[in-house]
């Protein structure tokens, strides 16, 4: 009947704009958990220097970098630039290891 299918149309319509809006609330609290994230790094690095950047590291290995939104993609580059200033040339590449560690298990939206 038309009736019944314009009426499933827009619940159908309802609930897609619903899992819309939650997706974006969730996209929005991962950034803010994730910028939460970032400045306790930078605090571990300024605090502590080159021995602060065990726990910076450990702070940014469970973002998920491709989730952020640009401002916080942002700090978070300069975040892993601060770090890396902290190594020699051999040592940077262990950095990047444990940022990208696979066995690392990283926060995703639906935790939020």
């Amino acid at each position: 009947e038309p009736k019944v299918v314009k009426e499933a149309e827009a619940l159908s319509l309802r609930q897609s704009e619903v899992t819309r809006r939650l997706e974006l609330i969730r996209r929005q609290r991962y950034n803010n958990w994730a910028a939460e994230q970032v400045e306790n790094a930078l605090r571990a690095l300024r605090k502590n220097g080159k021995s602060g950047t065990s726990a910076a590291i450990n702070y940014l290995k469970v973002i998920d970098p491709p989730l952020l939104e640009s401002s916080v993609a942002s700090v978070y580059s300069y975040t892993v630039t601060e770090i890396m200033g902290e190594f020699k040339q051999d040592e940077k590449a262990k950095v990047a290891k444990d940022l990208t560690n696979p066995s690392v298990v990283r926060r995703d939206l639906e935790s939020f």
